[in-house]
């Protein structure tokens, strides 16, 4: 299977979204649409509290020619990958932002204007905002039905933790502070919404599934799921945020223009953005490891609280990821994860680039430099003696079958980086205000769609992946491929476009991708590295069977036997000099009644999962990721600045490294925000207070420029599981960079830091009140 890669994209890779730079692409706003009237939001502004009155008069006054509440939905009044959330408010709102109202108006100024003259009465409850606090609390509920604030739990037990914990010769405990974080997409979220005579609607909006967004808008209107059309158009930026919203999007504006009959453009504010759209999660994580005096790790014990926000519509399957992933790409023999996913009156939490890698990494990752320093070990060191390789047991009683180029990784970048001579150089000076320090992160990233999908504890639930696509060779040559992946900027869809061109032997404007459309058959959602790595595996699977039907035809046309065709530069040749030009022989196929269509479905090898137990197949394959960070810390200031970032990855095998290059470039920049710059900051009264870039701030590219970039490694390790043995880059590659930056920082000052981001506030705070070394 791989010794063919090469052969599917000669030439390297073609970029077919030329469109974006050119200016020409169509963003949702950029849609014109005859007589679409306009939507907007009206979002509570009480973190918690029982809706006593609201009253619509004034708004209509103001512009409004229509208001939708929950009493307008036809169907059940339910969104979300786990669907919890109510498209509007009913009885009681939850969090700051939620959605109440909307209303709609022939312009988008109208129904801004519109806003201000609903009001709203609400008899308000205590509201939670800390997750320990929502944790501990069984006197107010989030949620009536429940007893406490847990929305989901979950934990992965294996072997004997409490006897190695007591025989182990040391024993490191911390405690960790992760922040939330907001996507920071150019695009805000917009979604149009048009309704058919008969019955069917059609959605155009940003998401990352759209057969998923097809079920919700399904389930909210009361129809039928084939009724529904979802089309994605161009993306200006996801990173998680509209595989969430793009559901909420979709059924807020299918439901408007189902009432009014009419095309309808729902749009937020960058503010409205801010408060209430989905964000990263935010967590508390306390971590303890065990292990022997020369470094081999024996066991650890993990506690995760998770905030799931007001509504629990994907914090169980970050958790899932988390707790899985909790040991970090090491062997651990001993573990006890727990994991609580916590209600709080703060707004959704979903899909953040990484989906929890980032966050449980910076935790194992400290970990392991505490216990580094304890044993008067290298970080380095320590890490290769306790790597996962092919044939480690993980946590979950998993084997690692794939090929793990990890450890090759590490040393790879322990010589482009000179670790061990310029660890002897930098490190913790009391006679200088600039510090200097090196550090290391590693991260895991299982390729693939996990469990955590249910709030329901079942064992031995089979946790299935699949791949589906279709093919048609029209009868003037042109291909048609449908499928559900999406294109956010990864370049996937430059990538399918050009393997089925190299494929068949023709130019890349005879093959048409429609992707991310419920006109293909369910692909699944392009999310958990997938996209490319599992969806496609049905394209491969549609063309090499097309092909062999071709090849069969051609050898009778060209009489010669089967092994002596082949398809290239627009022509099919046979090796006895005769030929035929593409488009003549797919016109004499036809002729011929040769059924050129294919739909493909192909269910991926995985394995069984007991929730109730955390064990079991987690992901069929996984992606690895290290980085070496040099920084420096500037005492009197609280200034931290990066130098130079050395990154390698093992991600399997590499279509395009152009792509894959890219691909690290931004995950970079994505760690360099979480670690210095990005937190979502809510005040007591659960308000947003960072709502605007300039409280929330984001990398530039003048915080960029000064960093010195070095080339990444790149080990291409194989996977069986997926197309073309790679494997995923775009999610893994954010977890490294925070985790070295820790590292670095410890180095540098001898104070590990627990709490991001490291502003200068908090590293002049860390600096002055730790006890570590005197500062």
């Amino acid at each position: 299977m791989y010794k063919d890669i090469q052969n599917y994209v000669k030439g390297g890779i073609e970029r077919i979204d030329i469109d974006k730079v050119l200016g020409n692409a169509k963003y949702v706003e950029d849609i014109l649409i005859d007589n679409i009237l306009y939507a907007k939001v009206f979002g509570s502004e009480c973190a918690h509290g029982y809706i006593e009155r609201l009253d619509f008069a004034e708004a209509y006054s103001l512009g409004a020619i229509d208001v939708v509440t929950y009493k307008d939905i036809p169907g059940y009044n339910a969104v979300g990958y786990i669907p919890e959330a109510p498209v509007l408010a009913e009885k009681k709102v939850r969090f700051v932002g939620e959605p109440m109202v909307i209303v709609v108006a022939q312009t988008i100024e109208k129904a801004e204007r519109a806003l201000y003259g609903i009001k709203a009465i609400y008899k308000p409850l205590p509201s939670l905002i800390s997750i320990e606090e929502a944790f501990q609390r069984t006197d107010v509920l989030i949620h009536e039905d429940q007893d406490n604030n847990i929305a989901y739990s979950m934990k992965v037990e294996n072997g004997n933790v409490n006897e190695v914990f007591n025989k182990a010769d040391i024993v490191i405990s911390n405690k960790y502070f992760i922040q939330s974080r907001e996507h920071a997409y150019l695009e805000r979220e917009a979604g149009i919404a048009i309704p058919h005579s008969d019955g069917r609607i059609t959605v155009i909006v940003p998401n990352q599934y759209p057969h998923k967004v097809a079920e919700n808008v399904a389930r909210v209107l009361g129809i039928s799921h084939k009724d529904v059309e979802v089309v994605t158009p161009t993306i200006g930026g996801s990173f998680g945020g509209k595989n969430d919203m793009g559901l909420i999007i979709a059924a807020q504006a299918a439901l408007t223009a189902f009432k009014v009959k009419k095309p309808v453009m729902l749009i937020y504010s960058r503010e409205e953005s801010f408060i209430r759209s989905t964000r990263s999660e935010e967590a508390v994580i306390d971590y303890s490891t065990a292990a022997r005096s020369d470094g081999k790790l024996l066991g650890v014990k993990v506690k995760i609280l998770l905030d799931s926000g007001a509504y629990a519509i994907r914090s169980p399957g970050i958790l899932w990821r988390m707790a899985v992933e909790a040991t970090g790409p090491y062997e651990v023999p001993n573990v006890y994860i727990e994991g609580y996913c916590v209600y709080t009156n703060k707004s959704y939490v979903g899909a953040w680039r990484g989906f929890g890698t980032p966050t449980i990494a910076i935790a194992h990752e400290a970990q392991m430099d505490l216990l580094a320093n304890r044993l008067g070990l290298d970080p380095l060191e320590i890490r290769l003696k306790n790597i996962v390789k092919k044939g480690s047991i993980l946590s979950t009683g998993e084997i690692l079958h794939d090929d793990i180029g990890f450890e090759e990784a590490l040393r790879r970048l322990a010589d482009i980086s000179h670790w061990f001579e310029q660890k002897k150089s930098l490190g913790y000076n009391a006679n200088s205000h600039v510090l200097e320090g090196w550090g290391i992160g590693c991260a895991w990233h299982g390729i693939s769609i996990g469990g955590g999908y249910s709030k329901e504890m079942k064992k031995d639930v089979i946790i299935k992946d699949w791949s589906a696509a279709s093919i048609t060779i029209n009868r003037d040559g042109i291909i048609d491929v449908y499928t559900g992946i999406v294109e956010m900027g990864q370049g996937t869809i430059s990538v399918f476009k050009n393997i089925v061109a190299n494929y068949f032997g023709v130019p890349l404007k005879y093959v048409n991708i429609n992707h991310g459309t419920t006109k293909a058959p369910d692909t699944g959602g392009t999310h958990g590295s997938r996209g490319l790595a599992f969806g496609g595996i049905a394209i491969e699977t549609a063309c090499k069977t097309l092909k062999r039907k071709l090849v069969t035809v051609a050898s009778r046309i060209l009489s010669c036997d089967e092994n002596e065709i082949t398809f290239k530069n627009f022509m099919v040749y046979c090796s006895n000099n005769k030929s035929i030009s593409w488009e003549e022989f797919i016109d004499r196929c036809y002729k011929l009644g040769v059924n050129l269509s294919i739909v493909t479905h192909v269910d991926i090898e995985r394995g069984v999962f007991d929730l109730y137990a955390g064990k079991g197949h987690a992901w069929p394959t996984y992606s690895f990721a290290a980085m070496v960070t040099k920084i420096k810390v500037n005492k009197l200031t609280g200034e931290l600045e990066i130098e130079e970032i050395f990154p390698v990855v093992a991600i399997g095998n590499v279509i395009s490294e152009d792509l894959v290059k890219t691909q690290i470039e931004g995950g970079i920049i994505f760690g360099i925000g979480m670690s210095i710059m990005e937190s979502m900051i809510f005040g007591n009264d659960g308000r947003v207070l960072s709502d605007s870039y300039s409280a929330y701030l984001i990398p530039t590219l003048g915080d960029v420029i000064r960093i010195k970039f070095h080339d990444p490694i790149i080990v291409k390790d194989k996977s069986k599981y997926t197309f073309l043995g790679a494997k995923g880059i775009g999610e893994v590659i954010v977890a490294p960079l925070p985790a070295s930056i820790i590292s670095a920082f410890y180095n540098a000052t001898g104070k590990l830091i627990n709490k991001l981001p490291l502003n200068p506030e908090r590293v002049l705070l860390t600096l002055h009140t730790s006890q570590d070394k005197n500062l």
